[in-house]
């Protein structure tokens, strides 16, 4: 009982370091935060417009998040991303993506 309780503890609050982080960041100024969000926004920005710009990709502007999720034309979007994460690679670089497969409950 004492394990099975340690381990519900763990996963019902936030980690300890997390908690150390988000205390640390209320003592910063609003004008970190405004300069953080503005970032933020020219790069969202960014991938969403050079994205649409790729033909047969959609790609929304999201309306608050920083985050975008885009329609590619491609047959599945888990192999996909996975392919880009073992296989692709550009100036000895590579990129991650997330596929929104796991994000909604049934697919459109």
């Amino acid at each position: 009982m004492s394990a099975a309780l340690k381990f519900a503890q763990a996963r019902l609050s936030p980690p300890t370091f997390g908690q150390i982080g988000a205390e640390a960041a209320l003592s910063l100024g609003k004008e970190y935060f405004d300069e953080v969000v503005k970032e933020y926004t020219q790069r969202r920005n960014f991938v969403v417009n050079e994205l649409n710009k790729i033909p047969g990709v959609k790609c929304p502007m999201p309306g608050g998040a920083f985050y975008c999720i885009a329609e590619l034309p491609i047959d599945d979007a888990d192999k996909f991303c996975q392919w880009l994460l073992e296989k692709f690679e550009y100036y000895k670089q590579t990129v991650m993506l997330a596929p929104a497969t796991g994000f909604y409950s049934t697919p459109r």
